[in-house]
């Protein structure tokens, strides 16, 4: 009965293209079909989404398509990498800090969450936030009782006034955070504030009959865009024993890797 209803669920689902701001997302295997379905409804609503999957699954990708498929789509649309700053001044990129808070603070800056202000905020590596960090994100995340879940308040460092804003938060983490809250390396409670809606995007290794199209859609994206830098140049296309090959491979980099693999061999072909 379970493969059965697993097909049914297949074909009733949407393929990414027939779904409005997911046409970029190309493939059409069962997995991904859920996901765009799931993103979809989360897209009207808004909510905060915890999207999970391996680096180079196109988490990213997916966090602007629901932002593009949402009443928040004319908003502004800010990502933050929380691995890529430092600790130290991760929270001044997210809240902002007044004149003087800390060594070369010479003027007062507004953070992610003030320019995200009726729109996406997408926090990216969310699982590389230390304690102190989750703390701060869990109380900005709460909203008051009675409030929608994107009525948000928080405190730039060095203010002693809390300011408000309006934003949809979306967060992508390539970590196991339920592994993580059992090992008290991540807060239960922030994981349960940002995972009102979760969604998890297939590694590509999962979706083999999907890589074909892949290739064919990345290539020709390749080859307009060396077309035009160079009038000379000449389309690329691949051979079946190519396709063969990359659709056996094992691609550990998924999306990304395959991407970077296609444009290599565009430029040295």
């Amino acid at each position: 009965l379970r493969n059965p209803d697993l097909h049914l669920r297949h074909l009733a689902a949407e393929s990414p293209s027939e779904v409005a701001g997911f046409e970029q997302i190309a493939g059409d295997c069962q997995a991904l079909r859920i996901a765009v379905g799931r993103a979809k409804r989360a897209a009207i609503r808004s909510v905060p989404v915890l999207l999970l999957g391996e680096s180079g699954t196109g988490k990213e990708m997916f966090t602007r398509a629901i932002h593009d498929a949402g009443p928040r789509r004319k908003g502004p649309f800010v990502p933050v990498n929380s691995a890529a700053v430092s600790r130290d001044l991760l929270e001044s990129q997210l809240f902002g800090h007044k004149k003087g808070a800390f060594t070369g603070a010479d003027r007062d800056r507004a953070g992610a969450f003030e320019h995200a202000h009726g729109g996406t905020l997408f926090l990216d590596k969310i699982g590389e936030c230390d304690a102190s960090m989750q703390a701060k994100l869990l109380r900005a995340l709460q909203p008051d009782p009675g409030a929608g879940p994107c009525q948000l308040k928080f405190r730039a460092v060095g203010d002693s006034e809390e300011r408000s804003c309006d934003v949809r938060v979306i967060a992508a983490t390539n970590r196991d955070l339920l592994k993580a809250v059992g090992e008290g390396r991540f807060r239960e409670d922030l994981y349960y504030r940002l995972a009102v809606i979760t969604i998890r995007l297939p590694a590509l290794r999962e979706r083999k009959a999907d890589i074909p199209g892949l290739v064919a859609s990345f290539l020709d994206r390749i080859n307009r865009q060396f077309r035009e830098e160079d009038a000379s140049y000449r389309h690329k296309s691949i051979g079946d024993d190519a396709i063969s090959f990359v659709s056996r491979h094992h691609w550990p980099g998924n999306i990304r890797q395959l991407q970077n693999v296609l444009l290599q061999a565009a430029v040295m072909c």
